[in-house]
């Protein structure tokens, strides 16, 4: 009894973790979003204070969306979904006031979407489907590229993940291939890989390039034309989904576990940080984590990493010294508007739990003697918290 005690006070006074599916970056602050429950938060980058400045009820006020990326343009973040031709969310910094805009007219999914200059260019998830050129001023969109392979024909189109500025526009691998595409402005270039080995992920940095083979044992430099310009032997044979290259370090962010490898140039060795580090934990019925997210910020001589299973993690890019930090909502926020929002989000759309049941079970029952400390409280959210559960159990016993 008293174990349970003193496990609801702790659950009490526990204030959740903001769990990142996308970012982007001001002077002054990160601005991301909450895989869990939506809306745009504001990160302060030297307090670490966040603030919720697009509640989730505003940004799914025309109907729940899977968010894909977030812009910053000028004074404005722009919350963009996965398929563009939904409705976009444009924040502005200043007023903090946001509205609606339809860029896109026709079905589109986005893997990525990076700005250069005053266009941004919106990367399909498949090579069979165009790159869209959006003008920034108007928002309007302004061409449709085309990909092109100049390699075997193949069944079925290479996926594409992540894209990386190059010089006045952007570059992508054809996952499991050796083409590399090249666009600048309306001009789009393939270009065949100088490497032995097909190509799993790669970056840029400046005018020199990094590319991880499929099967991760060799990591290679390239000029902006493919040409190699050195092979290193991979000492682990590890899965990762993402290269962030820096001047002198290259992060190789994996699928699976916190161990971040990273070859530096300077010592010509790998080195390895934040092993085995513990996932951020939830109060919630079933793990929400999908895939391997990682994205990452550049902000003076460091390096933040955000990925939904782990904390913050700040890496100087002089020394390779690092340090996490979570990144906690305040204790109002969450007592009063976390769970309120969990709830609602989960009755706009009926997701239904899939992963195993022990893991539901466990989580459901944690969240339950939350719910029940929190009303010790206040009798009035006692009774919420019941109505819901119990519309809850009879929706499922319907059907």
């Amino acid at each position: 009894m008293q174990n349970e005690i003193c496990c609801e006070r702790r659950l009490m006074n526990m204030a959740e973790k903001l769990c990142v599916c996308a970012v982007c970056q001001n002077d002054e602050a990160f601005w991301c979003c909450d895989v869990i429950i939506g809306g745009l938060h504001r990160v302060d980058k030297f307090t670490g204070k966040i603030r919720c400045v697009v509640s989730p009820r505003q940004m799914y006020q025309e109907g729940f969306f899977s968010v894909r990326k977030l812009l910053c343009w000028r004074d404005k973040i722009l919350i963009l979904p996965t398929e563009l031709n939904r409705k976009w969310i444009v924040y502005d910094i200043a007023t903090e006031k946001i509205r609606f805009i339809h860029p896109v007219s026709f079905p589109y999914f986005s893997e990525e979407t990076i700005i250069v200059g005053t266009q941004a260019f919106c990367v399909p998830f498949v090579s069979d489907k165009p790159v869209l050129v959006l003008d920034m001023d108007t928002m309007q969109c302004m061409a449709r590229l085309d990909i092109f392979y100049e390699g075997e024909k193949t069944e079925s189109p290479f996926e594409i993940w992540n894209a990386s500025v190059l010089g006045n526009g952007i570059c992508f691998l054809m996952r499991d291939s050796n083409c590399l595409c090249r666009i600048n402005g309306r001009d789009v270039k393939t270009i065949m890989l100088d490497i032995p080995e097909t190509a799993g992920c790669a970056d840029f940095y400046g005018d020199e390039g990094w590319v991880l083979t499929s099967g991760g044992t060799n990591l290679y430099r390239i000029d902006t034309d493919g040409k190699c310009l050195g092979r290193i032997p991979m000492k682990i044979r590890q899965e990762f989904v993402r290269l962030a290259a820096t001047p002198r370090y290259i992060f190789l962010l994996p699928r699976e576990g916190s161990t971040i490898s990273v070859y530096d140039q300077y010592m010509q060795c790998f080195k390895y940080i934040n092993s085995d580090k513990p996932e951020v934990g939830h109060l919630l019925p079933e793990p929400l984590y999908v895939g391997a997210y990682w994205d990452y910020m550049i902000s003076e001589n460091q390096i933040y990493f955000m990925q939904c299973k782990y904390a913050l993690l700040i890496v100087d890019l002089d020394t390779l010294e690092y340090r996490q930090r979570d990144l906690h909502y305040s204790e109002s926020f969450s007592k009063k508007n976390y769970w309120n929002y969990y709830w609602w989000i989960q009755q706009m759309y009926r997701k239904e739990f899939k992963e195993p049941m022990m893991y539901s079970l466990k989580g459901y029952l944690k969240m339950v003697t939350y719910n029940r400390a929190e009303a010790c409280c206040d009798g009035v959210e006692n009774s919420k918290i019941w109505e819901c559960l119990k519309g809850s159990v009879k929706y499922r016993m319907k059907k």
